[in-house]
């Protein structure tokens, strides 16, 4: 853990506690607007976007629906039956989006 999230998050854990901090986290992964988490710690929605963007990083997915790819000839399972390798060997740019469709 870097230097300054270490730092931000012994700061908020001193001022809220960690019941606090469990439920920042929480309020974050499920959802929970900003101007709520902003109204329950008394700042800014400004001041949670900071504490979120130092505390984690957002990942985004993109999901095919099942009639997309049903009309694709793709399997609907959101399990893949090909053998993943080791993230060691996989590379950047190793087959892009449509090779992950099967196609």
């Amino acid at each position: 853990m870097g230097k300054r999230t270490q730092t931000t998050v012994n700061n908020f854990i001193n001022k809220y506690g960690k019941e606090r901090f469990r439920w920042f986290l929480n309020a974050i992964a499920t959802g929970v607007s900003g101007q709520v988490i902003a109204d329950e710690f008394n700042v800014s929605r400004e001041r949670v976007r900071q504490w979120k963007d130092t505390f984690g990083d957002t990942v985004t997915v993109y999901q095919l629906k099942p009639e997309v790819k049903e009309a694709l000839g793709l399997q609907t399972s959101t399990r893949s039956t090909r053998s993943k390798k080791p993230s060691s060997q996989k590379k950047r740019g190793d087959g892009g989006f449509w090779s992950r469709l099967g196609l």
